[in-house]
């Protein structure tokens, strides 16, 4: 396995822009943002101090501090279902038309002019990696072009056809999304083989912190110069400096609103490569592919704190001094800097929060399931258990997982489900004071689905707080926008 797809749970704001882009280039998304957690140490540089807790994000890098530069750095990941690249492919060796090839730096691809759609490498995938898909109206057919080959299978192949490499890297707006060789980058798996300690690729947040400090002294400089200005009557929204903070508020409008244009049109940047070009996996060792869209992150925070000070040099506050559409696109834009602030706040605290209670990462259609799935565990558990199980159970571990306070709770411990778990076991051991040890069988596991039972619920509204700011951002903006537009109108025709 030489190229490790990762997610970077202490900083994924489960947004999906990783699957929208694979699946605007592809048709269908190649990444499934399901898979394995591990806690696992990774090298990001020469430092060897070890960095403080990581926080997501811009403001996460601002508020924090940190500079994750340091030779190990602690990381919960995810390892979603994507294609390791086997140094054995399975499903290789079981495609009868030969349609999955691997190139001399261990790629492993797939001929569509040779797939049939028969499905035998997904089944053979041990990772359950692959997966048919409709195939596109364009996409080559085997020879004979029989009309019945209407499926293809597909995986990730490290945007092999595109020059800049994966796409889901170069989107993810908080940079947690990396392709990793585990023998030079993992220092577990590098010590158990002995391969080479590869040089650090994470980018340092010293310059993430410049920026946004700067551009909120600038703002504060902006607005308190203004108000002075307003208050003393020497500055005019409509004429002198005034007016022309005016204007340069509306082009930080416009730069803000160009913000969604990178991570939207990834079709017109990822240029495909000229024939005989390298593999991805070569590009990858090159070249470590990294984020376009973090920097863009850093920026829209930037000009929108520039673009406030400027608003209120323009012009007086409270806006409800005047009514008119001036006014009411000031606290409109008031609206979307707090519902943006707000998000940038959930970006930098909740994921690491959400990763520390999380068993496995969960989609937000994956909580209804995963809830039944555990209660039907627990009671099969149960079952055919001794009677001192049944009564820690009935008395201990079911009022546990019902607490409508316990997902709070389990919060604000800051715990890890494994440290929840010995405290669990901690309490049931102080009611038991040492007696009945030898009827305990399947107490442990009883312990494991009723702290995940609590978390659950926690996880969801972590999920909800992730989710919930961006729409907010995005509808005030574009009510602050249209206002914006009718303010100008206002001020041309006068």
């Amino acid at each position: 396995m030489r190229s490790l797809f990762t997610i970077d749970l202490d900083i994924c704001v489960r947004c999906g822009h990783c699957a929208w882009a694979c699946a605007e280039l592809y048709g269908v998304a190649r990444l499934v943002r399901r898979g394995d957690k591990v806690i696992t140490r990774v090298d990001a540089g020469p430092s060897t101090a070890l960095p403080a807790p990581k926080l997501g994000g811009p403001i996460g890098a601002l508020l924090s501090g940190q500079d994750p530069s340091a030779e190990v750095v602690p990381e919960t990941l995810m390892l979603p279902n994507s294609c390791q690249h086997c140094e054995n492919p399975a499903c290789m060796v079981d495609c009868p038309t030969g349609a999955i090839g691997r190139d001399p730096e261990g790629e492993v691809f797939i001929r569509n002019a040779l797939c049939t759609g028969c499905g035998a490498c997904a089944k053979a995938c041990p990772w359950d990696n692959i997966q048919m898909a409709p195939r596109p109206a364009d996409a080559p057919r085997p020879a004979g072009g029989a009309a019945a080959y209407t499926e293809l299978a597909v995986k990730c192949d490290l945007c092999r056809e595109y020059e800049s490499g994966p796409a889901c890297v170069q989107v993810c707006p908080t940079g947690s999304i990396l392709r990793r060789n585990p023998v030079e980058e993992l220092a577990e798996v590098r010590a158990l083989l002995g391969g080479a300690r590869r040089a650090g690729a994470l980018p340092s947040a010293t310059s993430v912190r410049a920026t946004l400090g700067g551009a909120a002294i600038a703002a504060v400089a902006i607005g308190v110069v203004g108000a002075v200005m307003q208050a003393r009557g020497l500055w005019h929204a409509g004429r002198g400096w005034g007016w022309a903070a005016g204007v340069a508020s509306s082009i930080g409008f416009a730069l803000l609103l160009l913000y969604a244009v990178p991570k939207r049109a990834v079709r017109f940047w990822m240029r495909r490569k000229t024939p005989g070009g390298r593999g991805a996996m070569a590009d990858a060792e090159r070249a470590p592919v990294v984020s376009r869209t973090a920097p863009h992150a850093t920026a829209h925070l930037a000009i929108g704190l520039v673009t406030w000070g400027l608003t209120f040099a323009h012009a007086p506050w409270p806006p409800g001094a005047r009514a008119s559409a001036g006014g009411a696109l000031e606290l409109a834009f008031l609206a979307t800097a707090l519902a943006g602030i707000a998000t940038g706040l959930a970006y930098a605290f909740v994921p690491r929060r959400l990763s520390r209670i999380e068993r496995t990462p969960l989609l937000p259609e994956d909580f209804d399931r995963e809830r039944r799935s555990l209660l039907d565990r627990l009671y099969r558990e149960v079952s055919g258990r001794s009677e001192l199980v049944k009564k820690i159970f009935e008395r201990i571990l079911l009022p546990y997982a019902k607490s409508h306070v316990g997902p709070l709770v389990l919060l604000g411990s800051g715990r890890r489900l494994r440290e929840e778990e010995k405290h669990l076991r901690a309490r049931i051991d102080k009611v038991l004071e040492g007696r009945g040890a030898e009827r305990l069988a399947g107490l442990v596991e009883l312990c494991r689905i009723v702290v995940e039972l609590r978390a659950l619920p926690a996880q969801r509204w972590l999920t909800r707080v992730l989710r919930v700011g961006l729409p907010l951002h995005v509808v005030t903006f574009a009510i602050a926008t249209a206002l914006l537009a009718v303010h100008v109108a206002q001020a041309v025709g006068h």
